[in-house]
């Protein structure tokens, strides 16, 4: 019945808005987390580039020790050397670390188109579900009116009837 269309209709709309909300709510959160991971990531790479600037500056000092004696430039290069060791160790865990957070961004940006493309289906479905809705309108305004049509040619067929 038409009552039962329109209340349909209604839980329908209802539903929709909570998922979408939903949705929205959860896009948000993945954004935060994308943006987190950035942040992180951006920090990673400044700490890099602080050791990376801090090795330069060893670098040069060693360069002035091994001026001076002999001794101390053996003391410094095996320094620079752990030094060295140390920071490829570092960069190798924050690349991995690095390569990890990009393929969590990757997922969770995955994520997000997927539950783009899943809002854009429902969206659709809304408007299929508005369009039958109308056309059903459509129908029982018609049916109605013949109904009415009808109706009033069997009150004047009865009346004539009557007055026969």
């Amino acid at each position: 019945t038409k009552r039962e269309i329109e209340e349909t209709y209604e839980s329908l709309k209802i539903d929709v808005g909570k998922q979408r909300e939903s949705w929205h709510l959860e896009r948000d959160s993945l954004k935060s987390e994308v943006q987190e991971l950035r942040s992180r990531i951006q920090a990673l790479t400044n700490v890099n580039e602080n050791l990376s600037n801090e090795i330069s500056r060893l670098d040069s000092q060693v360069k002035n020790a091994e001026g001076k004696a002999h001794v101390a430039a053996q003391a410094t290069a095996s320094a620079r050397k752990e030094l060295e060791r140390q920071l490829e160790r570092t960069e190798t865990q924050w690349n991995s670390q690095i390569e990890e957070y990009h393929a969590q961004i990757a997922t969770l940006q995955a994520q997000d188109s997927q539950k783009s493309a899943l809002l854009a289906r429902l969206k659709a479905g809304e408007s299929q579900l508005q369009t039958e809705i109308f056309r059903l309108k459509a129908q029982l305004r018609i049916a109605k009116g013949k109904l009415e049509a009808r109706l009033k040619e069997v009150y004047l067929l009865k009346k004539n009837r009557a007055n026969i």
